[in-house]
């Protein structure tokens, strides 16, 4: 039997991140499996270099890579979004989609957990202020006995739950398909379907956005969710910046309906340098970071899961986290461990 090919495509991170992150999967591939890394990151290079691949590695998928690759089996995302495969081509072909959802959960909570203290105690003000020369106090907030609106209650959604608890902040959340088990098990004090997200946004002092970008979710923060949303709450984006409306939220930042915003993700990334938002003083934003861009505390379990499902759908066993074509993400349906 000859060799099973994986070809490396659409890696995120710098180039010394992306290499070890590369060279740590060719380094633990089995045998009879090779990792075919392109010599350039360009769409026609990787085309040419699909030409006899049977998997393809990155979160970063075209229809055109697709086609051009006869072999191909799987597409592996490194991450749980999957809006930068397409995967109406790959299913037409044939092509099974996995992703990573749950790899870097922990991660992406403790970032948004991070940007909720960072607004909550006015962070950036006083990072501004002393570099300034100014020595300037404000009042801040507690996160003790407000309220959480998770919209997006995943594996991101759930790690950020069950960290919250010694804040006691009382947590809401929506859910597509919402469950029992889940209220319960996390101590929701309410967990909703999509058709109670303004109950949520009215309800919550910190709204966070963990789910992903769909044709259903894309623009769903506009000018009417944020108008519903607690006078002086504050926002939260670790998801995609494809899920809100930038205009409505700068207007609803300028104004004073929301206090402050965290951003992780935005609609144009990188952020181009006249976007109005870099010139508020109630934001703080990051560069697409919430992962972790591979913290080496995960590295190797991400490189084993990775490795692990690419083998297991090469050799013709069914992989984990497969994508539901229509949602576009994994839908599960049991009870989790939590």
């Amino acid at each position: 039997m000859g060799k099973f090919v994986i070809l490396a495509a659409g890696i995120g991170g710098d180039e010394s991140t992306r290499s070890e992150f590369l060279d740590g999967i060719a380094k633990h591939l089995p045998e009879g499996f090779v990792l075919k890394i392109p010599p350039r990151w360009d769409e026609e290079t990787l085309c040419t270099s699909a030409k006899d691949a049977d998997a393809i590695l990155g979160s970063r998928v075209s229809r055109e890579l697709i086609l051009s690759a006869p072999k191909l089996r799987l597409i592996q995302v490194l991450g749980s979004g999957v809006d930068k495969v397409d995967v109406e081509t790959a299913i037409e072909r044939g092509v099974t989609v996995c992703n990573s959802v749950g790899e870097n959960a922990v991660p992406v909570a403790e970032h948004a957990i991070a940007l909720m203290l960072a607004l909550s105690k006015s962070l950036q003000k006083y990072q501004r202020d002393f570099a300034s020369g100014r020595w300037a106090r404000t009042r801040s907030v507690m996160l003790t006995g407000k309220s959480l609106g998770i919209i997006g209650l995943g594996s991101i959604g759930i790690e950020v739950a069950k960290r919250v608890r010694p804040f006691e902040m009382k947590v809401l959340a929506i859910k597509k398909h919402p469950r029992s088990d889940l209220k319960e098990k996390l101590g929701l004090t309410f967990l909703g379907a999509p058709e109670d997200l303004e109950h949520v946004l009215g309800e919550s002092d910190f709204v966070l956005l963990t789910l992903v970008l769909t044709h259903y979710t894309s623009g769903m923060m506009g000018k009417r969710q944020f108008a519903s949303m607690k006078d002086g709450a504050y926002f939260i984006n670790v998801a995609r910046g494809e899920l809100v409306d930038e205009v409505a939220l700068v207007d609803a930042l300028k104004s004073g309906k929301l206090a402050g915003a965290g951003l992780d993700v935005f609609q144009t990334e990188p952020v181009k340098p006249d976007n109005p938002l870099l010139k508020l003083n109630n934001v703080i934003l990051t560069p697409h970071v919430g992962g972790g861009v591979w913290p080496p505390e995960l590295t190797p379990k991400r490189v084993a899961f990775l490795i692990n499902n690419i083998v297991k759908a090469l050799k013709g066993d069914k992989p984990d986290n497969i994508v539901d074509p229509v949602l576009k993400y994994v839908h599960r349906t049991t009870p989790l461990e939590i």
